[in-house]
């Protein structure tokens, strides 16, 4: 080798001889990648709250770890329906995968996951994006050793007519778009000089089904939005003209929360003269401009928002009818104790799309899929030094929401409380969960430019719908 000596190269350790060799060649590059594929290799599909989390705190030495997702980002969930109405901006809830991804050294593909071959180590996955003709994203496999299912879930319809194609859903932050978009779109056509009064009425009625937290904090939301700015900004619209129903098939709203908090949300809707809460109501169709409760009640409506409940992903349907993976309740997949699937040796699944066999009541929130996230983490730390840990045990920290008119409701094992001083918690709890420093400056400046300047009603694009 020109221009180093032999007998340097005799004396020094043969990874070193390697590295100086293949320095030399110009492929060091290939080196490394063969040193980092000595490493087991994870697989993680998602990034929601417990995929998220378990990256953040898996050990970079420890494991050689690809991220699979159709969605780049992170998104914080609990301040979603702040954004249908511009309390706060879209990306100030964000966290970019790669802003981790790149820090750990891990990798990311955006691409979504259709099949897993367990008895090869492979999965097979297609491209999120389309090519330059417009044609499906190409598929490839992508092999592991460790496969972590953190796919989420899909809004449940329950199989009634008109809701995918009629209704808005509110779990991500593209459903949130649409939804913004729709509110400024009726209340801009309310203002028509073609409108009658019968069309009027019908714009200005918001639907939303489902009484769930989701359901309730957008009907907040809503309610603050047509208290303040649309009365502000579209004077010329008739006062109180504007109305929220919200629907659910129970007895209550707010069915995990305490039977008094329920209580105070419902008089707190009452008060604002804004917002109807109607229990024990079954939706038996949608169609484009009315609802059509069971017993024939037809109600009419400019925006409908569906959220009742949770549904399986293409893919864990497929598992469970291709490969007989175990279902409950034919919507999440059936884990033990640490996390990994029943009858699979290594392949785990985690948050919304898990359902644990020895823990069957815990819910799908955020909060236990961060826990479970963090927990399978430790567990793979764990393993890779040769150690074990507990069984998983979900720890219910509480539960809050958002009612409007800066009444939350907060509820803890330890406290239960509504009202103003359950707001502050409520925000600043929050505001301390916020993944990145940039989300905990940028959502305290989106609530004060709300509150010195009111919400943007700007119209981008015009919709199909209208």
């Amino acid at each position: 080798m020109r221009g180093i000596r032999m007998g340097r190269i005799s004396s020094m350790p043969a990874l070193a001889v390697r590295e100086v060799t293949m320095r030399r060649m110009g492929t060091w590059q290939v080196l490394a990648r063969q040193y980092a594929t000595q490493k087991e290799k994870v697989v993680v599909l998602g990034c929601g709250w417990a995929g998220f989390r378990f990256i953040k705190d898996l050990d970079k030495d420890n494991y050689d770890v690809y991220v699979v997702s159709p969605r780049n980002h992170f998104l914080f969930t609990p301040m979603l329906a702040s954004t249908t109405v511009g309390t706060i901006e879209f990306r100030s809830i964000l966290e970019p995968v790669r802003t981790e991804t790149s820090k750990k050294g891990f990798h990311y593909i955006n691409a979504e996951c259709v099949d897993i071959d367990e008895d090869s180590g492979k999965i097979r996955c297609k491209s999120a994006i389309a090519d330059s003709a417009g044609k499906e994203g190409k598929e490839f496999d992508v092999p592991f050793h460790h496969l972590v299912v953190s796919v989420g879930c899909l809004p449940n319809t329950f199989g009634v007519p008109g809701v995918e194609e009629n209704a808005f859903f509110l779990k991500e932050v593209g459903d949130a778009q649409k939804i913004r978009q729709r509110i400024i779109e009726v209340l801009e056509l309310a203002r028509m000089p073609s409108v009658t009064d019968e069309e009027l009425k019908r714009l200005l009625h918001f639907v939303i089904v489902g009484g769930g937290p989701t359901g309730v904090e957008f009907a907040g939301e809503l309610g603050d939005f047509i208290r303040t700015d649309m009365q502000k900004l579209f004077k010329n619209l008739p006062r109180n003209s504007a109305k929220v129903t919200l629907f659910q098939s129970t007895d209550k709203i707010l069915a995990m929360f305490d039977k008094n908090l329920s209580e105070k949300a419902v008089r707190q809707f009452e008060k604002s003269h804004i917002v109807d809460v109607r229990t024990n109501c079954q939706v038996e169709s949608i169609d484009k401009e009315k609802i059509t409760l069971k017993g024939g009640e037809e109600i009419p409506y400019g925006l409908c928002v569906w959220s009742t409940g949770i549904g399986p992903r293409p893919l864990l349907r497929h598992l469970q009818q291709k490969q007989g993976y175990e279902m409950a309740r034919g919507t999440r997949l059936v884990v033990d104790d640490h996390l990994r699937v029943k009858g699979r040796k290594n392949v785990y699944a985690l948050g919304d799309c898990a359902a644990m066999e020895s823990q069957p009541d815990i819910p799908a929130t955020a909060q236990a899929a961060q826990q479970q996230g963090k927990f399978l983490a430790a567990e793979f730390n764990a393993m890779a030094g040769g150690s074990d840990i507990k069984p998983f045990r979900f720890n219910n920290l509480g539960m809050m929401a958002y009612v409007g008119g800066y009444v939350s409701l907060f509820d803890t094992p330890q406290l239960k409380m509504a009202g103003l001083t359950a707001w502050f918690a409520w925000r600043s709890v929050y505001l301390t969960k916020l993944g990145s420093i940039k989300n905990k400056f940028q959502v305290p400046f989106d609530w004060t430019k709300t509150l010195l300047f009111g919400r943007d009603v700007t119209l981008f694009t015009k919709s199909k719908a209208s």
